[in-house]
């Protein structure tokens, strides 16, 4: 604080008070100094220029405490924001029309964590371009960071680069991918779903229901039970 940095009290050469001051000036008085250098343009040793020149200072400035006013010469902020301007919405797109496609003699997975994004990145792409749009949409009612919103988009172009007209998503598929860039896979399902794409798998890994056992198959049967049986069958005839 300014009383311990400079403690005792002396009579103030600017505005004639008795209190803390350095190299004869209060804290009001220096403030007062360095906004007028301020509003002059920025004068050469700024505050200590004015001090010597006007000696007495006839007013202060209201100011609040450890707040530094905007220099006259900087530049006035364009955006509503610190950083780089946002970037401007997406076009609005819709469904891509399909015709009829022939369906393929079989499925194969792909691996999406081998995707190169700087040679296989397709921006063209209509499905890209509809997904991206859907994801802005879905992102500005559901608040989404800035940063869930590029993550998003990041994983829609590796998924739909080189998406078709009948293509299927599989949830193991995307999974792995987005997990290794640690990106949600539930924001992006959303999307996915939204359009109708996405096939939800996780269930079909599971195992099934156990299989039947007939009644004459002691293996499920319980060993008190194997027991009892067993002690009955071997007792001698009374």
């Amino acid at each position: 604080m300014w009383r311990h940095k400079h403690p005792g009290e002396q009579k103030c050469t600017g505005c004639d008070r008795t209190l803390a001051v350095r190299d004869g000036y209060c804290r009001l008085c220096w403030q007062q100094a360095r906004y007028e250098a301020q509003l002059a343009g920025g004068r050469k040793r700024g505050a200590v220029a004015i001090l010597a020149s006007a000696g007495r200072l006839e007013r202060h400035q209201l100011f609040f405490d450890r707040m530094k006013g905007r220099r006259a010469a900087s530049p006035v902020r364009r955006y509503d924001r610190r950083g780089a301007p946002r970037q401007p919405a997406p076009a609005p797109a819709v469904r891509p029309g399909v015709g009829w496609t022939q369906p393929g003699l079989f499925e194969s997975r792909r691996d999406f964590a081998r995707f190169n994004e700087g040679g296989d990145t397709d921006l063209s792409n209509p499905w890209l371009t509809w997904a991206i749009y859907l994801a802005y949409r879905r992102g500005e009612a559901r608040g989404w960071r800035r940063g869930t919103r590029l993550d998003v988009r990041r994983a829609l172009i590796i998924i739909l680069s080189r998406h078709t007209a009948g293509d299927k998503v599989y949830h193991s598929e995307i999974f792995p991918a987005l997990r290794a860039l640690s990106i949600s896979v539930e924001r992006v399902g959303e999307v996915l779903e939204e359009m109708g794409v996405l096939v939800d798998d996780r269930h079909a890994s599971a195992a099934g229901p156990p299989p039947h056992r007939s009644p004459d198959d002691g293996a499920h049967r319980n060993y008190p039970e194997l027991f009892i049986e067993s002690a009955h069958s071997e007792r001698p005839p009374g």
